[in-house]
């Protein structure tokens, strides 16, 4: 059994009573976010009473998506866009209203933002980057963000990781600790049906990949926070 089968139970098939169950366990998850929302209104009609709303930045986001069911796998960890791929919505002063930016950011970009609200210099190593200048329009497009992508195993007993991988803005590689490799063109295949990774058309791409994971995979501080020409277009 590979690494992934051992740590994360797949689905092989998923039969019309389970399509059911995983049906009314979304349906629960997305009627739970309701008492959220009600909490959210209330605390924007509590800053705009004490007049603090236009004076007070908004960050809503998550730490991770679920699947259910999507690639045959119920989990929170994995590498595919169910999993990495979370909403990210500011609202603050000086932030433009409405619109939508595609570059790639991570958690690891709120504590600098953060910092870079309150105006103060954070006395360890970050991560991440602010997201100011990226939200208010200051940095341009067409840059491809390399986003790590990694995951240890699940039943705390193991060493070492899960899977390493990367994310840009058009593909995701994810190489397993057993050595497997999936790769993804996603502007073609963008509900990630069918890996390329070996194929002869994706070589220069894999490889390509494959070099900036190695980059990122001990890295710390700036150095995660790569900026790279898109890879073959």
């Amino acid at each position: 059994m590979s690494d992934k089968g051992r740590f994360m139970q797949a689905l092989p098939s998923i039969p019309p009573h389970r399509l059911q169950v995983l049906h009314e366990r979304r349906i629960r998850r997305i009627e739970s976010l309701q008492s959220v929302d009600r909490a959210v209104a209330h605390l924007v009609s509590e800053l705009k009473a004490t007049g603090q709303y236009d004076n007070t930045y908004l960050i809503f986001t998550s730490d991770n998506g679920v699947q259910l069911g999507e690639h045959r796998w119920q989990d929170k960890l994995l590498g595919y866009e169910e999993s990495v791929r979370v909403p990210l919505i500011m609202s603050g002063p000086g932030l433009p209203h409405g619109v939508v930016r595609s570059q790639a950011v991570t958690i690891a970009d709120l504590a600098a933002t953060i910092a870079d609200i309150a105006d103060v210099a954070p006395r360890r190593l970050l991560d991440g980057q602010s997201l100011l200048p990226l939200a208010r329009g200051d940095v341009p497009d067409g840059r491809d963000r390399v986003v790590p992508l990694e995951a240890g195993p699940r039943d705390n007993t193991s060493e070492g990781w899960l899977y390493r991988g990367v994310r840009t803005d058009r593909y995701t590689l994810l190489v397993w600790r057993n050595g497997d490799t999936e790769l993804y063109d996603r502007r073609h295949d963008p509900l990630q049906m069918v890996s390329v990774a070996g194929t002869p058309t994706y070589a220069d791409v894999q490889r390509d990949l494959e070099r900036r994971l190695s980059e990122l995979k001990n890295c710390a501080g700036a150095d995660c926070m790569q900026w790279y020409n898109a890879p073959f277009g």
